[in-house]
């Protein structure tokens, strides 16, 4: 994502929440209706918080076979919650770096622009592991560095019937070698 020309809405200290979310075949159903539904009341909660709303920027990374970001980083007022659709195998790792990408970038604006910032917030929404051959264990340890050196905060969420040892792998300070 290169840096936009852009102007700050306000100045309110920001923080960004970039939800990164699973949308590989495996979602299709009631996981993806209920995600879908959340997101929508998710928007509707800041929208009626007017503090919230003038600080939290929201961005979605969506993975399956590719990555894409289906919201670039803005207040509630500037955009419409997305309905997700799926499709594809689960590049979770791609997903995930694509997300850590997004905040720091949006971090350097805030720097660049004079805005002060709180630690952003990474959520990890799926219902499984990555596809065979993915990075796990150096996405844990990136993971586990942008934690430890306050780059963000990580939040790794299973739908149900998610494999919740591969989220603890992902999550946890300590991961195996």
């Amino acid at each position: 994502m290169a840096l936009k020309a852009e102007s700050p809405k306000n100045y309110e200290a920001k923080t960004i929440c970039c939800f990164v979310i699973d949308t590989s075949g495996s979602m299709s159903g009631d996981p993806l209706n209920e995600l879908n539904n959340g997101l929508q009341e998710f928007h509707q909660e800041i929208q009626n918080d007017d503090t919230t709303a003038q600080r939290l920027e929201v961005a979605i990374v969506t993975f399956n076979s590719t990555t894409d970001i289906k919201q670039d980083p803005a207040l509630v007022e500037d955009f419409k919650m997305p309905q997700l659709s799926v499709t594809g195998t689960t590049k979770l790792v791609d997903g995930v770096r694509e997300a850590i990408t997004l905040v720091d970038t949006r971090k350097q604006w805030y720097k660049q622009t004079g805005q002060q910032y709180l630690r952003p917030w990474i959520i990890l929404i799926t219902d499984g592991a990555p596809d065979p051959g993915q990075d796990i264990h150096g996405l844990a340890q990136e993971i586990d560095n942008g934690v430890n050196n306050k780059a963000f905060v990580f939040f790794a969420v299973g739908v149900q019937g998610a494999d919740m040892n591969f989220l603890q792998t992902i999550s946890s300070p300590q991961f195996p070698p």
